[in-house]
């Protein structure tokens, strides 16, 4: 029996489908060209991969294929990642532009289907062997569903890739830039703006969710541990190749992971 998952057609582009979203989540389809160029396409964003990618390292050794949900899949990056080491991926994204733009460049590839949905409303089956699910859930208000879904997507002996934007990080921030007001007010403005995640999560609060679904952490990581609050923005080209080095370095040490603008965990069901 073939393992090749049926092919999903992105919405067409000139009038595209919106998927269901719950009030309070969000859909990037007017902000795409911003995200690939502005974050996939930045080193900030090389870095997030070279640290998921060291993370997930054993997948490159993997003794089979292994079915992966690229759930909110974006670009498409750790989708094309999981595809150059044999395994067979589905993606799935809210936004239709997303879609259209990974199914350009991966639509062909035998092992590969993408679909415009939102997690919360993918079928029940099939499970699978890996889930990603990356800067996603601090775009979601109900993040209990959400993480209800991915661990019922989830084989038994399954892995979960979940990386957030980290409640603690962004405190940190705000208290070094002086933004006391902002944190006085809870966080709370007039406007939000779009591209400011709207629900950061704290990892220890993250850490027991997935425990009470079940899920052992197998490790956690810290991303743009310092990146963002490096005090001579013309280090990021001067010193770029350091940057990268020892944000890698200090990724998984304690205190420094827990400060991670993003953190990731790995997981296992």
């Amino acid at each position: 029996m073939s393992t090749r998952p049926a092919k999903q057609n992105a919405a067409p582009s000139g009038n595209p489908s919106q998927p269901h979203l719950s009030r309070g989540d969000q859909c990037f389809d007017d902000r795409a060209e911003h995200l690939k160029n502005n974050i996939y396409g930045s080193a900030k964003g090389q870095l997030r991969l070279n640290i998921l990618q060291r993370d997930l390292a054993s997948l490159t050794q993997a003794p089979r294929a292994l079915t992966v949900l690229d759930a909110g899949c974006g670009a498409g990056w750790m989708s094309e990642w999981a595809l150059s080491h044999g395994h067979h991926v589905t993606a799935c994204d809210s936004s239709a532009v997303m879609i259209a733009e990974i199914n350009a460049r991966l639509g062909e590839h035998p092992h590969f289907c993408a679909q415009q949905a939102t997690i919360q409303t993918l079928a029940p089956q099939p499970q699978y062997d890996v889930i990603f699910c990356h800067a996603v859930l601090e775009w979601v208000e109900n993040q209990a569903e959400l993480l209800d879904k991915l661990s019922a997507l989830l084989k038994p002996n399954g892995r979960l890739s979940l990386m957030f934007y980290n409640a603690w990080a962004r405190e940190m921030a705000q208290l070094v830039y002086g933004n006391f007001d902002f944190i006085d007010r809870g966080y709370r403005v007039r406007q939000r703006v779009k591209l400011n995640p709207h629900y950061p999560a704290f990892p220890n609060e993250v850490k027991q969710a997935l425990e009470d679904r079940g899920l052992t952490l197998l490790s956690r990581s810290g991303i743009r541990i310092f990146y963002d609050i490096m005090r001579h923005r013309q280090h990021y080209q001067t010193l770029a190749d350091d940057i990268m080095r020892h944000e890698l370095r200090v990724s998984q040490q304690f205190p420094y992971w827990q400060m991670g603008r993003y953190v990731h965990f790995w997981a296992q069901k």
